[in-house]
């Protein structure tokens, strides 16, 4: 490299980082007006058929608590009456349809901003016989919280430590709990089913745990919700809650979370509840659906100077999420030098591999690389007969790109069908960019041969994995989104490699019999 080179590569890395420095001091070093939020779009969908007699539905819908926020929610179901009702500490929701027989949807949607809370119980906290006040129904027997009967009361006793700690008490009973085998019953599972079987799923081991705890005097009670993961589900979750020194301490012992609760669990209802209900003799079924985003904090306003391109995207209306995309593609083009200029590896396309990575953070990897081979070596297998008409270019590739939507409808109908949420989002790729990866798979495989098509085919999916890893990384991107100049330094590394003179891996383990040679002599 030379000086010229240098100057620019180190030039380069210290304005960023002084530019870097500048936005830590204009914002007063609080990372809480640069790390952006994560919010949760949820669809609380139910789907009624066979309604020729009318149909009434409830769920139990997220408020705002102390861990998470419901920014709005709407109802999106114009063909039922509804109406939404305080219960208690929950909100229920309720739908009626009148006598249709084709049913109808129901959408309820929200965008909600959980926070992961965690609590340390004080050691010298002690169990009491003394129940606070106004809670008495929290350490009461319950037809499905057996606390009276023998094998909870005899567990109880023998969980109990000599100290009579309430957190050693409460650790012990957590393990005890948190030991049974998983077992994904339908349904309702009891206290104290859930302890003669040793094994039970979320709703029979928060049961089991809120027994142990009311037998203490300690009370407890159930909450309901689901665990966010973007796609669609159908399973929701349980876990438990107990009042220790005047707050409400979350326990999971399905996922191990012991007085904590991490950012991604949304609370829909308190209580030993069912989270849907609906009027017999219809057909009836019910889906989340998620998607999250990344929002600027609440107090990006106060800084807009510091924070321009942000402000900039706020201004306009435009996601975060796009701006994250846009930001993150410059390193998932560094991770590409990288591999062809410093690995060594072919792939299609010089770029290709950040665009269908990029995609993929939308599909899920798996599901997007899924999509891209079938619709690459499906298209080409298109080129490949129609070859012998003998088109002009332009035409071919209109075939081709009809050929690949097509697939990707196919792909789409068929996420949909078996409910693959990766596959249903396989609309996003890049399609021209597909139809010509197509073409020059078809043009290498007549020129190199099957064999060397296929290899770089297989290369192009390895360097797409790590520009995916690259991508997606939840800690680089908030990284760069908080400082967008640092993608001077990313410029920076690409003159570095740019001036890369030295052997490629692939090169050294094709000559390394030569190279040890040399060495001998």
């Amino acid at each position: 490299m030379t000086t010229v080179h240098r100057v620019m590569v180190w030039g380069m890395v210290a304005l960023a980082t002084v530019l870097s420095l500048v936005r830590l001091n204009a914002i007063g070093f609080n990372q809480d007006y640069i790390l952006p939020k994560r919010v949760w779009q949820v669809d609380i969908l139910q789907t009624v058929s066979d309604a020729s007699g009318g149909a009434e539905v409830s769920a139990l819908l997220p408020t705002t608590t102390s861990r998470q926020n419901i920014l709005d929610a709407a109802n999106l179901s114009p063909d039922f009456d509804h109406v939404a009702e305080p219960d208690g500490p929950n909100l229920v929701g309720r739908w009626r349809l009148q006598p249709r027989k084709d049913g109808g949807q129901i959408k309820y949607t929200v965008r909600v901003q959980p926070e992961a809370v965690r609590f340390d119980i004080d050691p010298d906290i002690r169990l009491s016989d003394d129940v606070p006040a106004g809670l008495q129904a929290f350490v009461a027997a319950t037809d499905e919280i057996q606390v009276d009967a023998a094998d909870v009361r005899e567990l109880a006793t023998s969980l109990r430590p000599d100290s009579g700690s309430v957190l050693r008490y409460a650790q012990s009973a957590f393990d005890h709990v948190q030991g049974f085998q998983f077992r994904p019953f339908k349904g309702t599972t009891s206290a104290l089913t859930a302890l003669r079987l040793g094994e039970a799923s979320c709703n029979g081991r928060s049961r089991l745990l809120v027994a142990l705890f009311r037998a203490q005097n300690i009370p407890a009670r159930l909450v309901g919700g689901v665990i966010l993961e973007e796609g669609s589900k159908r399973t929701s979750h349980q876990w438990m809650e107990a009042f220790i020194a005047g707050r409400w301490v979350p326990f999971d012992a399905l996922n191990h979370h012991f007085a904590q609760i991490p950012a991604h669990y949304l609370e829909l209802y308190r209580g030993d509840l069912a989270e849907f209900k609906h009027t017999s003799g219809i057909t009836y079924r019910y889906e989340f659906k998620m998607r999250p985003e990344l929002v600027p904090p609440s107090t990006i306003a106060e800084k807009r100077d510091a924070l321009g391109v942000w402000s900039i995207f706020e201004q306009l209306g435009l996601s975060l999420d796009l701006l994250r995309i846009l930001i993150m593609m410059p390193l998932g083009a560094m991770v590409i030098v990288i591999f062809r200029n410093v690995v060594g590896l072919k792939t299609f396309g010089t770029f290709l591999p950040t665009l269908i990575a990029a995609a993929s953070t939308n599909t899920g990897f798996w599901s997007g690389v899924f999509g891209f081979v079938v619709i690459v070596l499906l298209t080409s297998l298109v080129r490949r007969a129609i070859a012998p008409l003998q088109l002009l270019h332009s035409p071919q590739l209109a075939i081709l790109l009809t050929t690949t939507v097509s697939l990707m409808v196919v792909l789409t109908f068929v996420g949909a069908q078996f409910g693959l949420s990766g596959l249903t989002r396989i609309t996003l790729f890049p399609i021209a960019v597909l139809a010509i990866t197509a073409e020059r798979f078809v043009l290498m495989e007549a020129e190199e041969g099957a064999v060397e098509a296929l290899r770089t085919l297989a290369w192009t999916v390895v360097v797409v994995f790590f520009c995916y890893l690259a991508i997606s990384s939840v800690a680089l991107q908030l990284l760069l989104l908080s400082f967008p100049e640092l993608l001077l330094v990313v410029v920076a590394v690409d003159i570095w490699l740019g001036r890369w003179l030295g052997l490629r891996v692939t090169e050294w383990a094709r000559f390394r019999p030569v190279l040890a040679a040399a060495e001998i002599r």
